[in-house]
């Protein structure tokens, strides 16, 4: 029986051998041999890859080589291994990775001493090559942790090709692996031999929508609450108007999406709306009081900070008094300008004088009117008289006694505005300019 095992183990390993592409020994150079039957192990792990091949060495020269031979009935790869030699030789092994093309940085932790015709293990009892290969750790994480999720972290052998993969959580977009802050590699998935501990970060990016805003005339306001959105968020535009200027209506793609100051909806894509003002309409009211007592012009429609004119002229026998806004005095010139910032009610007051005679029935000559500065009297007699200014309220504002026929008053002192000159019992009006 021990006859018919020892045939089957030579004819393996003979068959072995001719599939031993990686090493070849000569077995031509040695009149002996010796052969194992044996399993390998790897960190103490067992291999069952027929890829695998074993290589006997004495001081660097082949001694043997086989590739692992599976088989199914015990569930293990078995190394039928034929060495050459000389009796004592110390041998030693290395391994061969046929999937990968190349030698493994495995140290073996066995030696054999040579000795001729000698049989070590069996099938049921196989000799335990083993090997120590270094390994490493492969740290994988995420960055935003919420971002998304890694795989593919471990520990392994040195050599081992290794793929981390990197998925991204709803609404986050993968970006790169990274490495000590540097960028490794830029798709999800990422392979690579490993000869080193690793420490990968995956970064990832929340997909944000851009939601932009443009106010059309870009003067005629501001809006606020644009900015970057997270997809399903809620954004509220604001239309700000400035002074002198209203808001119309929201427009995206030329069509009219709101007409309220504040625009909502959810985001769900990038957005450029633009946001339509246009100048406020001011309205400036002019009256008459009394409605017989003058013309009044320069009402209308104005836009804010325009120049608005407006011109009270007095029928026969009224005085213009002044403007007013409600109970206030504005203006004592007939003409008045102003700056429109809103809208105004104004009333241009008049003064009726029923017994004004005119200068050219008198014996007094008043000149300049209007005047500035200096008014001068002259009369045809130096009769003693009072003159007297007053306006039109019914204030007296100036008193002399006059006595000469050329006399002169100094009005600088004097508002602009029109006012009675009395001159015993007879009144002239003049206009102080």
């Amino acid at each position: 029986m021990k006859r018919i095992l020892i045939s089957l183990v030579l004819t393996i390993l003979m068959i072995s051998n001719v599939n031993a592409n990686h090493w070849e020994p000569d077995p031509y150079q040695y009149e002996n041999n010796m052969t194992v039957v044996g399993v390998v192990t790897i960190n103490g792990v067992e291999q069952t890859s027929e890829d695998i091949e074993l290589g006997a060495f004495c001081d660097g020269d082949v001694r043997g080589s086989v590739i692992g031979t599976y088989e199914s009935a015990f569930n293990r790869c078995f190394f039928f291994l034929m060495i050459y030699g000389e009796s004592g030789d110390n041998i030693t092994f290395a391994l061969y990775d046929h999937s990968i093309g190349e030698e493994l940085d495995a140290t073996s932790l066995n030696v054999i001493v040579f000795s001729p015709n000698e049989m070590l293990g069996t099938v049921s009892e196989p000799y335990q090559f083993q090997f120590e290969v270094a390994t490493y750790t492969v740290m994988v994480s995420a960055d935003p942790a919420e971002g998304g999720t890694v795989d593919g972290g471990g520990v392994f052998n040195n050599g081992t090709e290794v793929t981390v993969t990197a998925t991204p959580n709803e609404n986050y977009s993968f970006i790169s692996w990274k490495e000590n802050d540097s960028v490794v590699c830029t798709t999800p998935e990422y392979s690579f031999i490993v000869t080193n501990d690793r420490n990968l970060v995956a970064t990832f990016s929340i997909d944000y929508y851009t939601v932009t805003a443009l106010a059309n005339p870009d003067y005629g306001g501001n809006i606020s609450g644009t900015g970057n959105y997270i997809p399903g968020t809620v954004c509220n535009l604001i239309a700000n108007p400035v002074k002198g200027w209203k808001f119309d209506e929201w427009t995206e793609n030329g069509d009219v999406i709101g007409t309220d100051e504040v625009l909502s909806f959810v985001v769900d894509g990038d957005r450029h709306i633009i946001c339509d003002f246009s100048m406020v309409d001011y309205e400036i009211n002019v009256s008459a009081d009394p409605e017989d007592g003058g013309i009044v012009s320069g009402g209308g429609i104005f836009h804010f900070e325009d120049e608005a004119t407006v011109t009270a002229i007095p029928n026969t026998h009224y005085f213009f008094d002044n403007w007013t806004i409600g109970d206030s005095v504005v203006s004592l010139d007939q003409e008045y300008t102003f700056t429109v910032t809103e809208s105004l009610d104004l009333t241009a007051h008049f003064h009726f004088f029923d017994n004004l005679e005119e200068n050219a029935e008198e014996s007094v000559q008043i000149f300049p009117n209007p005047a500035s500065e200096t008014l001068y009297i002259i009369r045809c007699n130096g009769n003693e008289q009072v003159a007297s200014i007053t306006n039109m309220a019914g204030e007296t504002i100036f008193t002399k006694k006059i006595t000469s026929e050329f006399e002169i008053i100094d009005v600088s002192y004097i508002n602009k505005g029109v006012y009675v000159l009395a001159i015993g019992n007879r009144r002239s009006k003049i206009v102080i300019s």
